[in-house]
């Protein structure tokens, strides 16, 4: 398996934009430990349910700027009840 070796700290794992959210997946039988997966904006909006049925923490990245649109389903995302 290759390693991916990130150029820009800012640069979310999922495509070239920058990150705005961190994400920390909890572990899972599979997967013994955290995993942390830093998200734009976009793929944030289209994954927020899904992150909240596994119950993924979620903060806002310092320091980066999220839209409206984004801040919304950040919102949505604390009003799931899932932790924040």
């Amino acid at each position: 398996m290759e390693t991916r070796h990130v150029s820009d700290p800012d640069q979310a794992c999922c495509c070239p934009a920058r990150a705005t959210v961190r994400v920390i997946m909890p572990p899972t039988p599979n997967r013994p430990n955290e995993t942390d997966l830093l998200l734009c904006g976009h793929h944030f909006r289209v994954s927020w349910r899904a992150l909240a049925a596994q119950h993924a923490r979620v903060s806002k990245l310092g320091g980066s700027r999220v839209t409206a649109l984004t801040g919304l389903y950040l919102v949505k995302y604390q009003r799931s009840g899932t932790k924040v």
